[in-house]
């Protein structure tokens, strides 16, 4: 009897495998095994944002420039040489995909790296491209 392997990938979230086991003289199914790991769609439209909001070069230099601490709106776009209403977008950006935080302080609007953890990732990123394009 011969009894050939049938694989079947489907993308739902992240990954659903299925690998059927098929008789096939007969046709009938002799077993299933799936792998089910699947991410729910929040978490991944929230990743997707999160990466998004660093894809770009300003964006990222903005975050950099946070890197040293929280500074005001007005204090970023002299540092970076952009308009500050380009700023004001890509500040916007960024702390809807949650990589910065912001408070007012008067009428200035002051902005920082929302976490620590956050803050590491970029410093690990930067270390990790740094030896592996060496």
């Amino acid at each position: 009897m011969n009894i050939p392997p049938h694989r079947e990938l489907l993308l739902v979230g992240l990954v659903v495998l299925q690998w059927r086991l098929t008789n096939v003289n007969s046709g009938k199914q002799i077993c299933m095994i799936e792998v089910h790991h699947m991410v729910d769609n929040k978490e991944i439209n929230r990743c997707v944002e999160f990466h998004k909001a660093l894809s770009n070069p300003v964006r990222l230099q903005i975050v950099e420039v946070l890197l040293e601490g929280e500074l005001c709106q007005c204090e970023i776009a002299p540092r970076i040489g952009v308009a500050q209403s380009t700023i004001s977008s890509y500040l916007s950006q960024l702390v809807r995909a949650g990589v910065l935080s912001e408070r007012r302080e008067g009428q200035r609007k002051m902005y920082w790296i929302s976490s620590k953890k956050i803050a590491d990732l970029l410093i690990r990123t930067r270390k990790v491209l740094a030896e592996e394009l060496t």
